[in-house]
């Protein structure tokens, strides 16, 4: 693998200041660092489904050199958009329109069985139905010359290392380029845990992907930082504000890694 490629979001205002933020971006001396940028439309206000497309297209006109990512986080996954799943989709299916748009993150359905037995089925039903749903959009996107993020976010525990070896294979199954996994420790073993099942996923998956390890806030700042060893390709750091817990600041991101990808 080469060294860690840096991931920057953009967040929060309405269209006009998103523009003037990413031709700020675009200005900033460390710009040559960035390799994609993040629009967190679920930290954002005010673009509506109709408008959506020509604002990314406007967004991606200003980040020339730069491949622009769509993301819209749900509130299950630790983002702020409320909406169903339902919602989620048509969010998504607005956002593949654009022109401009080099990436796009769907988030692998989180198990939604219930307590009572009476409705596990049902719900593991529903649960293979949401999965199907975004596999097919995946190929879509994939279609359209977008590159694919299969992504899985929990921010209040990190499971054992089987469990989140059998993730990673969920997020290949769905059809992703890049796999994504982001966890919250809560004790210096689960940052391990991650960081050991990324690097044993890449080789079983033989590097037929590229692949994400994310653990949060500031017991997993390390893992942000340690793509040579864990085999995550990808790191997210933040030049204006932090879009999660841990993020490193660009300019503290660059000095690290280049001690240690030398």
């Amino acid at each position: 693998m080469g060294r860690t490629k840096i991931c920057i979001p953009l967040k929060g205002g309405r269209e006009e200041e998103l523009l003037r933020e990413a031709e700020a971006l675009s200005a900033h001396p460390l710009s040559p660092l960035i390799s994609i940028v993040e629009f967190r439309d679920d930290l954002s206000a005010g673009i509506s489904d109709e408008a959506l497309p020509a604002f990314l297209h406007s967004l991606s006109e200003r980040l020339p050199g730069k491949s622009l990512l769509f993301t819209l986080r749900s509130a299950a996954q630790g983002g702020a958009f409320p909406g169903d799943f339902e919602a989620y989709l048509l969010r998504n299916e607005a956002a593949l329109k654009a022109e401009g748009l080099s990436l796009i993150d769907l988030e692998l359905p989180r198990d939604a069985r219930k307590e009572e037995k009476g409705r596990e089925r049902c719900e593991e039903e529903a649960e293979s139905s949401r999965r199907e749903r975004i596999r097919l959009f995946l190929d879509r996107a994939k279609a359209r010359g977008l590159r694919a993020i299969a992504s899985y976010h929990d921010f209040e525990k990190t499971e054992g290392r089987e469990k989140l070896l059998q993730i990673y294979r969920d997020l290949r199954a769905l059809g992703g380029d890049i796999l994504k996994l982001s966890l919250m420790p809560r004790k210096p073993e689960d940052v391990l845990s991650l960081l050991s099942a990324c690097r044993a996923f890449r080789e079983e998956d033989r590097e037929r992907h590229e692949y994400i390890a994310v653990s949060m806030g500031q017991l997993g700042r390390f893992s942000r930082i340690a793509g040579q060893l864990s085999g995550s390709d990808y790191s997210f750091a933040s030049l204006f504000a932090p879009s999660a817990p841990g993020q490193w600041r660009l300019e503290e991101m660059e000095s690290m890694l280049s001690l240690l990808e030398r």
